[in-house]
């Protein structure tokens, strides 16, 4: 490698002279080690604090800023945690990353800057001066409410000179559910173990001893205890005593001093500090480290890290640390199967395995320590056919396995209580004060095995899935499961068939907000809702019962409706009804239209129209053409359609009030839909103002002709007025101003009237807590057939709306089948098609030649003739 080596820099005057000047650095002020600027004349290290150089408005901006200083060692982490805070709370907020900070916010920023305003002073490189005869690191850990916090010092001895100075530091926020001080403060001590770690690894020094220093006497005592601790306290004991073991194999010596608060550097990384204070016990150490290790003080406690302790107490000890760190794994397949006797039978037959070709074919010997691992051998039966008593003996086998795979769990509870013993088999019996009683003794089981859950399961299918008050009892004749209820409550919740007929559908989120097209003004029928109803029956013309559909479009903003009387599904009677509408109402821009797809033999005419490949292609070319865009609500979502299916709701009320149970002719029926529809358009969609006679009630007509009424006009003299053109001119002016005075109702009346009647959830009496996502095993909702028989789907893709939350997703069924649903109507089973796929390996060509096979001799040609 041709490399031109330049550049050089050093802190020694004498190494400098012998650089070729060519070949020094030319700026050696702007020098940096590692990205830290170096002051290569005073072998100093700066880190600049540059958090107030960023504008902060939003979290990205904030999280911007606080990345912007540059410290890898963490010796800015006292000045530095306030900011590190600040964080916290805006991601606590849940803000999104673009999102405008409040006053309050902006407020506590600015208090932060104001204590970072001083500059930070340099540090010493060279912290370990040359021919030290001793160095220690002593380290010291602290914890609040929401921070902990550790930092490490080098204390070096050189005949009587000591000196002590800042390595390292490290500080983490808590999680955002709070903890008590004392776990915060065995955070801290297990962080000073870690940091103690890393620097012993990645420095080349001759450590001696390493010190750790804790301000929490509970911390020092669970770290020294060998009793039985917490599941949590116990977990973070014994990673710090294996990393004490390690180093006491390098033969470096150890020990934990209690130090009191204030004379506790790491206290400064978890209060914060403005840069300003006096800090030089952050830098530098408490004073007492540079005395001799025997003068510290320890607040009349000594702490050691091999502590004197009975026998028993570390044979307890050792026996949690065992269980806890290299727990028995039974070679039994206790998760392979979800059914309890195939287990045993399985069980059985391996037993029988074992029998027949291994202990009926070894020495004695061998078959003696057969029988010390597995007793039931010799009593196993010699046929195929599993017996009564095989199926026993393979049970008491499982279950002595469950046993020595849960020794943990068996030692906290408390056996003494219930007269626990063994019986010939294995099994811990436990008849309490109801050894006289005649049933058996109940059989322990340990209830986080998942040998349990498959005799829960087991029971609860025998009882033809009865509740957890039918299988408990069941269970009680036969086992003692500790915490019964709520164990047999848990998995009861897994079993598939239970949940196919009481699972719950997925929540659906809170209503949206009104689109744009009902809350902004438009031209009458410019953004149209449609929808079928029917069918309605007449007579025709040879007195013969008939049927017709009622085809309704209904304008988005004045709630005006329009009604078409249909007289077939074709689409041909469909296209001539929208015509009409065209010529009557003008065209829309944009059409919402339902499109169930589970009405029975598709008596839904928008099902018929939509859905069919021929009449879809004719309506949507009609649509090209008047360039009109439709738009599908999801299938079975009747309240994305709440618009018009309260329209719906309206005629069908006033058409059955009024007609009953008449058969009318088919122009009678024109008539009444027209005076139905005129009816709906005169209702008011403002309310009443009893106080303000003068007010005037806004209704849909209003915006269609100003003015109607209903009533025909009365006899006026109309002989005198003319259609001059000035005339016309001021009619169409008046008209223009009163249509302006209905929108200005609409806009201040209609719209505040429509907020407050907004429903915010949909109504869902019962509904499961998971969110959907994709390849969960669903059972999809309908309506028309019993629950029963509901089919299952698995969930493909999951739709969103423009906020991103989703309302509906696409399932495929067993048959391939693919269509989308609202989650509302998807009951989840809580299974992942996922969870069973296991991909095939593909098969990898061989890069040598296929081998042919010749021909058998059977398979060749063979002439038999002279």
């Amino acid at each position: 490698m041709h490399m031109n080596l330049r550049e050089f820099l050093c802190s020694s005057h004498i190494t400098r002279t012998t650089i070729d000047p060519q070949d020094y650095a030319k700026e050696p002020n702007t020098a940096k080690l590692l990205g830290i600027p170096w002051d290569c004349d005073r072998d100093e290290l700066s880190t600049p604090i540059k958090i107030s150089a960023v504008e902060v408005s939003s979290k990205r901006s904030a999280l911007r800023a606080y990345a912007s200083t540059y410290d890898p060692l963490g010796l800015l982490t006292p000045y530095m945690a306030s900011a590190k805070l600040f964080i916290q709370d805006l991601w606590m907020k849940k803000l999104n990353w673009d999102d405008k900070l409040d006053e309050e916010d902006l407020k506590k920023w600015s208090i932060i800057l104001t204590g970072l305003q001083h500059p930070v002073p340099p540090i010493r490189r060279h912290i370990v001066p040359t021919g030290a005869s001793t160095c220690e690191l002593c380290i010291f850990g602290d914890a609040s409410k929401r921070l902990y916090a550790s930092c490490a010092y080098f204390v070096c001895r050189t005949h009587n000179v000591v000196t002590c100075n800042l390595v390292m530091a490290k500080s983490h926020l808590n999680d955002i559910k709070p903890m008590t001080i004392p776990r915060m403060e065995l955070l801290a001590a297990r962080n000073c173990v870690f940091l103690a770690q890393f620097l012993v690894k990645e420095l080349d020094f001759n450590i001696s001893h390493i010190h750790f220093f804790s301000d929490s006497q509970i911390t020092l005592h669970w770290i020294h205890s060998s009793k039985p601790l917490k599941q949590f306290v116990h977990n973070r004991v014994i990673a710090i005593r294996k990393i004490l073991d390690q180093f006491q194999k390098q033969g470096i010596s150890t020990k934990f001093h209690y130090v009191a608060s204030e004379d506790n550097p790491a206290d400064c990384a978890t209060r914060g500090i403005p840069t300003d204070a006096n800090a030089d016990m952050w830098w530098n150490g408490p004073s007492f480290l540079r005395d001799s290790p025997e003068n510290w003080p320890n607040g009349g406690m000594d702490f050691s890290t091999a502590p004197v302790a009975t026998s028993e107490q570390d044979q307890e000890f050792a026996q949690v640390s065992s269980v806890s760190e290299s727990s028995h794994i039974s070679v039994l397949p206790f998760t392979v199967t979800n059914s309890y006797n195939r287990l045993v039978r399985i069980t059985s037959y391996v037993l029988k395995f074992l029998r027949r070709k291994i202990f009926n074919r070894v020495s004695a010997t061998s078959q003696a320590c057969l029988l010390q691992s597995i007793p039931s051998l010799k009593d196993l039966s010699s046929g195929n056919i599993i017996t009564a008593q095989d199926f026993q003996l393979a049970e008491a086998l499982l279950i002595r396995e469950h046993y020595r795979e849960s020794e943990h769990a068996i030692g906290q509870l408390h056996l003494d209580r219930l007269n626990a013993h063994r019986d010939e088999l294995g099994l811990i019996r436990c008849p309490a004060r109801m050894e006289n009683a005649p049933f058996t003794s109940p059989v322990l089981l340990v209830p986080s095995h998942p040998l349990t859950k498959l005799v829960i399961l087991q029971a609860h299918t025998s009882l033809y899935h009865q509740g957890v008050y039918g299988t408990m009892t069941h269970l009680r004749t036969r086992y003692l499961i500790p915490s019964i209820y709520r164990t047999v409550g848990k998995f009861l919740r897994t079993c598939v068939v239970c949940k196919k007929v009481n699972g719950r559908a997925y929540r659906y989120p809170d209503m949206p907000s009104l689109p744009k097209e009902r809350v902004t003004r438009s031209r009458p029928f410019q953004k149209v809702g449609l929808d079928y109803l029917g069918p309605l029956y007449y007579r025709d013309t040879a007195g013969i019962k008939s049927k017709l559909w009622i085809c309704l479009i209904t304008c988005m903003a004045t709630r005006a409706v329009h009604f078409e009387v249909v007289n077939s599904n074709s689409t041909q009677d469909f296209l001539l009804a929208f015509r009409r509408f065209l010529a009557r109402r003008g065209t829309p821009d944009l059409v919402y239209s339902d499109n169930a797809t589970t009405f029975h033999a598709g008596e839904d005419a928008l099902n018929k129209l939509f859905f069919e490949h021929r009449s879809w292609n004719r309506i949507q070319e009609f649509s090209t053409i008047h360039k009109i865009t439709w738009k599908f609500i999801t299938p079975v979502s009747p309240w994305k359609g709440g618009f018009y299916e309260r329209l719906v709701a309206l005629f069908k009320s006033a058409f059955s009030k009024a007609i009953g149970i008449q058969l009318l002719k088919l122009d009678q029926i024109h008539t009444v839909v027209v005076e139905i529809e005129a009816v709906i358009n005169s209702r008011p969609i403002t309310p009443y103002r009893e106080k303000d006679p003068s007010f005037h009630v806004l209704r849909p007509c209003d915006f269609i002709s100003p003015e109607v009424t209903l009533q025909l006009p009365p006899g006026e003299n109309t002989s005198d007025i003319g259609f001059e053109g000035h005339r016309l001119t001021e009619w169409y002016k008046d008209t223009t101003q009163v249509l302006d005075c209905f929108w200005n109702i609409w806009y201040s009346e209609y719209l505040s009237a429509l907020a407050q009647r907004h429903q915010r959830r949909l109504r869902q009496s019962q509904y499961t807590h998971t969110h959907p996502s994709v390849n969960d095993v669903v059972i999809i909702g309908n309506d028309n057939v019993p629950r029963g028989q509901w089919r299952l789907g698995i969930v493909i893709r999951l739709l969103s709306d423009k906020k991103g939350v989703v309302r509906s997703a696409e399932v495929r069924t067993s048959k391939g089948k693919s269509f989308t649903r609202s989650i509302t109507h998807l009951y989840p089973l809580e299974i992942s098609a996922q969870d069973d796929y296991i991909p095939k390996p593909k098969a990898k060509k061989s890069s040598s030649p296929t081998r042919i096979q010749p021909p058998r001799k059977v398979k060749r040609v063979r002439s038999y003739s002279t």
